[in-house]
């Protein structure tokens, strides 16, 4: 008995909502304005701004990226030159870790770029 009232009230309350979206879509699709903005959004603040903020982290992540990177090879470069053949093994897989992980995070940059330039007028540009 409970189970049918609760779900006697969730189909009321969806079809309360369902009328709902059903008007706000009507709204939308009277109102010509609404629907086709015309280069409203593109020349707007925040959205030049937003594209601006997106391609100065790009920036930034490539350049911390790479600097982070060399400065932990030379380290580990400094420590392989000190230990002996066993550790020197180790280091030597740790030094390919992180080239792969410089090169994967600039291919993830990349490949947000690309992304990105689908849904921006312009590509961001480094």
């Amino acid at each position: 008995m409970l189970v049918q009232k609760t779900l006697r009230v969730a189909k009321q309350g969806y079809k309360k909502i369902r009328g709902v979206y059903f008007y706000i879509l009507c709204l939308f699709l009277a109102n010509g304005d609404l629907v086709f903005a015309t280069n409203k959004i593109e020349n707007s603040v925040m959205y030049t701004g937003t594209v601006k903020l997106i391609k100065d982290a790009f920036r930034a992540v490539q350049v911390i990226s790479v600097l982070v990177g060399v400065i932990v090879i030379l380290f580990l470069l400094g420590k392989k030159q000190v230990e002996d053949d066993v550790d020197s093994k180790v280091t030597k897989k740790k030094i390919r870790t992180v080239v792969i992980t410089m090169i994967a995070i600039l291919l993830i940059v990349e490949i947000l770029n690309l992304i990105l330039g689908y849904y921006t007028s312009t590509t961001i540009t480094m």
